[in-house]
């Protein structure tokens, strides 16, 4: 994992993600998954929640970007979270389920 004073470009690195990129041109989609996270942290505190959010940008109108949607995933009492609570019962399993993207 980074070390906290780790610098990249001048910028503090706090943890790096392994993305999975698929490209599907005839459909017109792109596929993005989240397959891990690490940070300088080294424990996860019983709190832990994690917060996606999903914009739409435009190259041409670099400062222009749309939110789409955002969720929240971590140890609460919401329906929700029926995801992390299976996913704390199955240790070193995945486990994939879909997520609603809220405004």
């Amino acid at each position: 994992p980074p070390q906290p004073s780790e610098k990249i470009n001048g910028i503090d690195l706090v943890g790096e993600v392994l993305l999975s990129l698929r490209l599907l041109p005839t459909s017109q989609r792109l596929e993005v998954g989240l397959l891990k996270v690490r940070t300088a942290i080294t424990e996860i505190s019983s709190d832990c929640k994690i917060l996606v959010s999903v914009y739409e940008t435009h190259t041409s109108r670099k400062s222009t970007k749309y939110m789409i949607g955002q969720l929240t995933v971590g140890k609460e009492k919401s329906s929700e979270d029926k995801h992390w609570s299976l996913m704390m019962r199955s240790i070193r399993q995945p486990i994939a389920k879909w997520h609603s993207l809220l405004i």
